[in-house]
């Protein structure tokens, strides 16, 4: 095992099949203990790199450098998948919490210590560059997204990104009443919403600022609050019970939607989109690629593409991996358990399988 620069870190895999090591010429590198053989090379620093950490599960590396930045690779590969900026001195160590997509911990000279979140998900496509902020979105068939800004709006092709003739469309301004598909209504009025059903009128309380969206499942017996408040909430629209707090959005949350079969609500915030379990709450993936708040977000009429809208005047997609049926999941959970190179355990089979 060799490199051209003196070695400052070396780590094991958990398993004791990789060793990586972090070097003084910039670079990390991934060895195959059993043959010695150099299998990734982590590249992308700016300076002298001061540590590597493998995650528990030894699919991912990260490294730490003098140049004040953390980066996150694939151990195998040596892809890059995340670049952790915001200190302003050098990192002498990060570290996993856990496995792939756990938190990650850095320190650094700057006095402060971090905690990253390492969820990553494929590169955001641009679709589209306005001028200015676009401050809402919303589908008009399959293929076609109405993009509002201040100064007017534009009609999308979702994959392309090319303007497209649909004819005659009145503006789409994001309301502060929603309408259910049994013509319930649910109206912001500053940190709560009026829901109204039938003959029944509730008010939907626990937001701690304004409310800055509102909308109901598809099905009409659910609806998300997005606030000010940093927090998302799911509501029961029978009862006007809270069902689930999204908590994770570290600022206003600026919009919040369900995808068609209701199975997922992705949220626009301040640096991000994110993707939450629409059943449990439990955040899923964070959408990155926005430089400044996420202002609008929007499912396709499938379910299987996200289109955001951001403050710098991009429109933004990402395919949903996980977001198609039951037989489209077990065709994807085969294939990245086949990227692992393992089989299922018994124990997992039963656990995940039954």
């Amino acid at each position: 095992m060799g490199q051209d620069g003196d070695a400052v870190g070396v780590a094991y895999s958990p398993r004791g099949d990789f060793v990586a090591s972090a070097s003084t010429d910039g670079l990390g590198r991934v060895w195959r203990v059993a043959n010695g053989r150099l299998i990734a090379t982590l590249s992308g620093h700016g300076n002298y790199l001061t540590s590597v950490d493998f995650s528990t599960d030894g699919t991912q590396v990260v490294t730490a450098s003098r140049d004040a930045t953390a980066r996150v690779f694939r151990a195998e590969t040596g892809a890059p998948l995340a670049v952790l900026a915001g200190h302003t001195d050098r990192i002498p160590s990060a570290d996993f919490v856990g496995d792939a997509g756990s938190m990650l911990v850095t320190a650094s000279a700057d006095g402060t210590a971090r905690v990253w979140d390492a969820l990553v998900q494929p590169e955001l496509l641009v679709l589209s560059r306005f001028g200015g902020a676009v401050t809402d979105l919303g589908f008009v068939d399959e293929r076609s997204v109405v993009a509002v800004t201040a100064d007017g709006q534009s009609i999308l092709d979702v994959v392309t990104g090319e303007p497209v003739d649909v004819g005659p469309l009145s503006r789409l301004v994001r309301s502060r009443l929603a309408r259910s598909p049994s013509g319930a209504t649910a109206r912001i009025r500053g940190g709560t919403v009026v829901l109204r059903s039938g003959d029944r009128t509730m008010v939907l309380r626990g937001h701690r600022d304004d409310v800055t969206s509102v909308s109901f499942s598809s099905d009409g017996t659910r609806l998300v609050t997005a606030s000010r408040d940093h927090d998302a909430r799911i509501w029961d629209a029978a009862s006007g019970r809270q069902l689930a707090l999204l908590q994770g959005q570290f600022g206003v949350v600026n919009d919040a939607r369900f995808s068609p079969d209701g199975r997922w609500v992705v949220t626009g915030g301040p640096r991000n989109a994110v993707l939450w379990n629409a059943g449990s709450g439990a955040l899923v993936l964070r959408l990155r690629g926005h430089v400044g708040p996420v202002t609008a977000v929007a499912f396709d009429p499938s379910g299987r593409t996200i289109v955001t809208g951001g403050d710098d005047g991009t429109v933004r997609t990402y395919r949903c991996e996980i977001c198609g049926g039951l037989d489209e999941l077990i065709e994807l959970a085969g294939e990245r358990l086949a990227a692992t190179k393992r089989e299922l355990t018994d124990e997992e089979r039963e656990r995940y399988l039954g």
